[in-house]
């Protein structure tokens, strides 16, 4: 209910909507599962200035590179392109080479990388 009225005002101030890439999302958001090698397919799908797309959830990668500043940090997986970046809270106990599940929207994409933002990361089991 909450996902159709918000829809609703984005077509009435003429956002753009982005819709899912597959399924009915009658239902509400639709979560995606992701990994490396797959998500150049997942995104290209979507349309760069699209806003508030399904969730995507990597449930087990690889951490390539940090970048910290607290209190934010942007933690990379994917080592190939695209490269997936999250902007997160600072967490020092992060380190290059951690196993991670990453979940976010994608926020920004083109051809070398995809930022997910809102988003975070914890370690994987």
């Amino acid at each position: 209910m909450i996902a159709a009225r918000i829809a609703a005002l984005a077509l009435a101030l003429g956002l753009p909507v982005a819709s899912p890439l597959a399924g009915d999302a009658t239902e509400g958001d639709r979560e995606y599962e992701a990994t490396c090698a797959l998500i150049a397919a997942i995104a290209a799908g979507i349309r760069p200035e699209a806003y508030g797309w399904s969730p995507i959830l990597f449930a087990r990668e690889k951490v390539v590179a940090i970048n910290a500043n607290d209190p934010t940090m942007v933690t990379v997986i994917c080592p190939d392109t695209p490269r997936v970046a999250c902007m997160e809270t600072y967490n020092p106990m992060k380190k290059v080479g951690d196993m991670v599940q990453m979940e976010g929207r994608i926020r920004y994409l083109d051809r070398k990388a995809i930022l997910l933002d809102p988003c975070h990361s914890v370690p994987a089991e």
